[in-house]
């Protein structure tokens, strides 16, 4: 009878050994995380790409969206309808406004007309009632209501007038009278005043 216990005895004792061996070969080893100098975990806070699963750069998406333009290049046209003169201007590739949505860049320029918009090329046009800034800088001499008057730009060109002057036209000779009705240009400021007074002094002298 004694036997028969001992061998049970030591049946159940090989039978617990070996399961205790298994559960020790089964258990999966802890994956060990190595500190950084500064004794804390590594952690890699880039921003994944889901497709690629490859860190994004932040610098490469800003340039990304910056290259992406409603258009590459802007001109501007002023065409100036007293001398018939078209000023063109091109953005500056530099300019922020290049990066503008459609919407935001028009609404920036609401007096402006499209002429074209066409193989990523905007072009605004608007129309001046004036002088180019070239032009508006040239004076000549001619004649209105029947007194001397200087006007803005070149003769030929639509009328617009600086100042009349009280030197009537009428005591002058006729060949003299047909040039200012024609126009006589002045080269400068002091070639103006100069003709003015030569002017003034045939009258009234």
């Amino acid at each position: 009878m004694r036997r028969y216990l001992l061998l049970a005895i030591l049946f159940v004792a090989i039978s617990a050994g070996i399961t205790y061996s298994i559960l020790i070969w089964e258990e999966p080893t802890p994956e060990i995380t190595k500190p950084n100098q500064g004794g804390s975990e590594q952690q890699d806070n880039k921003p994944i790409n889901l497709v690629t699963q490859t860190p994004t750069n932040p610098e490469e998406i800003e340039v990304e969206l910056s290259v992406n333009r409603t258009w590459n290049k802007i001109i501007f046209e002023r065409v100036y309808t007293y001398c018939n003169h078209t000023v063109i201007e091109e953005l500056k590739q530099s300019s922020p406004l290049l990066n503008l949505s459609r919407k935001e860049f028009l609404g920036l320029y609401p007096g402006w007309m499209i002429k074209d918009e066409s193989g990523g090329q905007l072009v605004l046009q608007m129309k001046i009632n004036d002088f180019c800034p070239e032009d508006l800088k040239k004076r000549y001499v001619g004649e209105k209501d029947g007194f001397v008057a200087i006007f803005y730009g070149e003769p030929g060109m639509k009328e617009k007038l600086v100042k009349i002057t009280d030197i009537p036209t009428a005591g002058f000779p006729v060949s003299l009278q047909e040039k200012l009705r024609q126009g006589i240009v002045s080269n400068s400021e002091d070639h103006l005043i100069s003709f003015i007074d030569g002017l003034a002094s045939f009258y009234w002298d």
